[in-house]
């Protein structure tokens, strides 16, 4: 509807993270090849934060949306979003509301936030609405754009925390529904292929690094795949990685995962 509130939500890595006033990600990613580990160690998180916000100094400032392309190697990449406005049919500023948050955090934590945002905007433009739409049919509600992982926090404002409320629809554009087997590979170690040699130690350098960062945050045991995904050597039918454990990746993501998607499901049947 003309008169609706539209609220972009960014998917993984869409959202630019600062710490005092400097780009903590853009550093991180400069320096992700030649010194993975080090570089890595300004966006992390601590060990078993689950749906909490992080305590200085892990705590970063979302601050705008992803402009040029990135991306974490092997896992997911972002192309930025420089014509987002346009793309939506260029709303009015008191209109249109990009919800930037922490990526690598908990996407039931993020859909709060969302949550809390969604309110104090739409209280602001139902305000305005009067003046700009006076033959309006109703009240102004929600329109969600999601990208990517912001899809997942999108459906849990929805599902989980009363969006449906306030939302007249939920747009999601390319959101891993299921999960993602990348976030297995990452978790696994497995992330970026490598050979033996130079390459390859490099490769297992990098993997190891993405691994131990990966570890820590609660969106990316989210994003495990919820599908038949993993395949015995020798063997013609996939599994989920509940069946068949993947080596190396951690019993306690996939609790994660499990937990993250079965409160979803649950929902949904509750609202119907």
């Amino acid at each position: 509807m003309e008169h609706d509130l539209v609220v972009f939500v960014p998917g993984f890595l869409g959202t630019r993270l600062y710490r005092d006033g400097q780009d903590v990600w853009a550093r991180c990613s400069e320096r992700l090849i030649d010194s993975a580990a080090t570089a890595l160690t300004e966006a992390s998180l601590p060990p078993g934060l689950g749906d909490a916000l992080p305590d200085t100094p892990h705590r970063l400032d979302a601050e705008g949306l992803l402009q040029v392309p990135d991306s974490v190697p092997g896992l997911l990449s972002c192309l930025g979003y420089p014509d987002l406005r346009a793309a939506l049919g260029d709303p009015p500023d008191a209109q249109f509301v990009p919800f930037g948050y922490d990526w690598r955090l908990s996407h039931r934590l993020v859909a709060r936030q969302l949550k809390e945002r969604v309110a104090r905007e739409l209280d602001r433009w139902r305000a305005e609405a009067d003046a700009r739409h006076p033959d309006r049919p109703d009240d102004p509600r929600v329109i969600l754009v999601c990208h990517g992982t912001g899809g997942l926090a999108g459906r849990h404002y929805l599902e989980c925390e009363g969006g449906r409320d306030t939302a007249r629809a939920l747009i999601t554009l390319g959101t891993p529904q299921q999960g993602l087997v990348q976030a297995a590979r990452v978790l696994a170690g497995q992330a970026v292929p490598g050979d033996a040699g130079a390459d390859g130690d490099m490769a297992a350098r990098l993997n190891e690094a993405l691994r131990a960062w990966a570890l820590n945050l609660p969106a990316v045991a989210e994003l495990l795949p919820n599908f038949r995904a993993v395949r015995v050597e020798g063997g013609a039918r996939e599994r989920t990685i509940t069946q068949r454990p993947v080596p190396g990746l951690p019993g306690e993501a996939v609790q994660q995962m499990r937990a993250f998607q079965e409160e979803f499901r649950l929902a949904c049947d509750r609202n119907g």
